[in-house]
């Protein structure tokens, strides 16, 4: 039913140790609807929750609507825009020096940029970027990027190397709001 609606989950857990101890756990789950996808406009529903000891994030969760504009649509190039208004809501874990952290509730605008392109003999690089600034507080907002380069091996298989970078603007007490992150991996289309 790809031309009436597209649902889509994903979840990732990234964990990593360096010289026996834990430097990385991270566990983020996402999941969206469209609506009418392979229209110029598509409405959409999206919820996301994620957690993160390291960056103190106990439990953050957006969700909320919007609607996508697809600008080119094509065997060789996408783009699309789309705006949407969420709620998201952070639980921070305590510490000595924070016992009591505040916990967030904000109407936060979703603005996704999002573009693919595929180049000769079967690389396709992509990104998509999103900026998430508080409604009536463009100084506090999260800019999440990926960019993704993707050597297609045959019509299920690709080897990717994403590079992937994230600004919180006002993260937790005692962290640094900027992460940066660069892997490897295969993808798998079933």
């Amino acid at each position: 039913e790809k031309e009436s609606f597209e649902l889509e989950w994903s979840t990732s857990y990234r964990y990593g140790e360096s010289e026996n101890q834990v430097v990385a756990r991270h566990l983020q789950s996402s999941i969206s609807f469209d609506l009418f996808p392979t229209g110029n406009w598509s409405p959409f529903l999206y919820v996301a929750a994620e957690r993160d000891p390291f960056k103190r994030i106990d439990l953050r969760t957006d969700g909320g609507a919007g609607a996508k504009y697809t600008l080119a649509r094509g065997e060789a190039t996408s783009a699309s825009l789309s705006l949407a208004l969420l709620h998201t809501y952070e639980n921070f874990t305590a510490t000595g020096t924070d016992p009591e952290p505040d916990v967030r509730n904000h109407a936060r605008w979703s603005l996704r940029a999002r573009a693919s392109r595929r180049m000769n003999e079967g690389w396709q690089v992509e990104n998509t970027t999103f900026y998430k600034p508080v409604h009536n507080a463009l100084g506090d907002y999260d800019i999440d990027s990926t960019t993704k380069l993707s050597a297609i091996l045959n019509t299920r298989l690709a080897l990717t190397f994403s590079y992937k970078y994230r600004l919180d603007s006002t993260p937790a007490e005692g962290v640094t709001g900027e992460d940066q992150f660069l892997t490897a991996g295969l993808t798998i289309n079933l």
